[in-house]
């Protein structure tokens, strides 16, 4: 019979090897959910967590730790310390990139009309793109245009005469 200390059970032979894999298993399910909860949210929250969660699904099935508390309290330390070590390190890494744009500066061909100050879809480079017009002016199919920076998904634009 396993002897039990403070409601963790010490298991000794095969039985304790079937244990920690269960412990490693269900640690590596938590892990990968809240991976996925990441980059669902992309809050750079749930990425910390899921990697704790990994960590000690390694530490059970290399180490044999089968100690609940144990691992909720590594799974804790970890998660708890890399979120404000680390996360505003990867957003300020992830926005940073965001500022560049291969495509500004460049002139363009506009395939539709576009109102002052009104946004339309166009062809650029062979796929259809937002267009947002950045004048006073009308623009009309034909007219070339540059753009001035990318908004998310939308070219900003202006003509080229402006």
């Amino acid at each position: 019979l396993p002897n039990t200390t403070c409601g963790v059970r010490k298991y000794s032979g095969k039985v304790a090897m079937e244990f920690t894999a269960n412990h490693a298993l269900w640690w590596l399910g938590l892990g990968v959910a809240l991976l996925a909860m990441e980059v669902l949210t992309t809050s750079f929250g749930f990425i910390f967590f899921g990697i704790s969660a990994l960590f000690v699904s390694v530490i059970c099935w290399q180490f044999g730790l089968a100690d609940v508390i144990w691992e909720m309290v590594v799974f804790a330390v970890m998660g708890g310390v890399s979120v404000p070590l680390f996360r505003s390190r990867v957003r300020a890494l992830l926005n940073r990139s965001k500022n560049i744009s291969i495509d500004t500066g460049k002139e363009m061909l506009l395939t539709a009309a576009v109102g002052p100050r009104a946004e339309a879809t166009c062809e650029y480079q062979g796929a259809p793109w937002s267009v947002f017009n950045d004048s006073d002016l009308a623009l009309q199919v034909g007219d070339r245009v540059t753009i001035t920076r990318v908004d998310g998904i939308r070219l900003v634009i202006r003509p080229l005469h402006s």
